[in-house]
């Protein structure tokens, strides 16, 4: 008897494995179905959030490790326009495959995941205070070209698992402009300047989280940051999927 239900109990363990198992939202390996967002125990090492001490004004990352969060010294003499920065990683590794799959290659599913992970590792102060999420907007053409806007399919996660409303208009883009990565710093700046417009009656009051993918110079965020608050919103803060790693870094 005991034999018979060590067999029933086994078989019950298999089915229910067969069943309920799920796969790694990354490379599709069977893992247990434990976790909101799935992964197996390798794309799960490679795909942590941040742990590295980095300044919450630009996200230059620190080789200090006794503190999370501390402002550098560019930050304390020159601060940003916005209250402070979160990324979720360094766009390197697989966090940059991922997001290369997600933002040249239409893959709206690898968006979902970072988007997900993002939402995960969020500071209490993202959501703490009533926000609202605003994703830095493409260009007609460009949106016409993809068909979808990278920083607003990441911003749909965040905004499902907090309730913060999602306000795609909020900034629109004024005129056309070269991608910032085939650009250097100072071009960039050129490039993104008058680039952008906000629409007061969405944003004069509010306290905005500007979304985007990667951030580099942080030329964007900069311009968008100004006219948002030339458009009287109450703060700003910025969320990006990755921060690219200082040359020589």
């Amino acid at each position: 008897m005991t034999s018979i239900c060590s067999a029933i109990h086994s078989l019950a363990g298999r089915l229910y494995a067969i069943l309920w198992e799920s796969r790694c939202r990354v490379c599709g390996t069977p893992c247990p179905p434990k976790d909101a967002i799935p992964l197996c125990p390798e794309c799960a090492a490679e795909l942590k959030p941040i742990q590295d001490a980095f300044c919450p004004g630009c996200g230059e990352i620190f080789k200090k490790k006794d503190t999370r969060r501390f402002f550098c010294d560019n930050c304390l003499h020159n601060p940003p326009p916005w209250r402070e920065i979160h990324f979720f990683g360094i766009y390197d590794h697989l966090l940059r495959d991922i997001l290369i799959d997600f933002k040249y290659h239409e893959n709206l599913a690898a968006g979902n995941l970072i988007g997900s992970l993002l939402a995960q590792s969020m500071p209490d102060s993202f959501y703490a205070a009533p926000h609202i999420l605003a994703p830095i907007p493409l260009s007609k053409k460009r949106l016409l070209k993809k068909g979808f806007n990278q920083a607003l399919e990441l911003a749909r996660p965040i905004a499902r698992r907090f309730a913060i409303p999602l306000i795609p208009d909020a900034l629109i883009r004024t005129r056309e402009t070269r991608p910032q990565n085939t650009l250097n710093s100072y071009d960039r700046y050129a490039n993104i300047a008058g680039a952008f417009a906000a629409v007061p009656q969405k944003v004069a009051g509010k306290h905005i989280i500007l979304v985007d993918d990667v951030m580099t110079t942080g030329h964007t965020m900069r311009e968008a940051a100004h006219v948002l608050l030339r458009a009287h919103a109450a703060s700003i803060r910025v969320l990006v999927a990755a921060r690219t790693p200082k040359p020589g870094g």
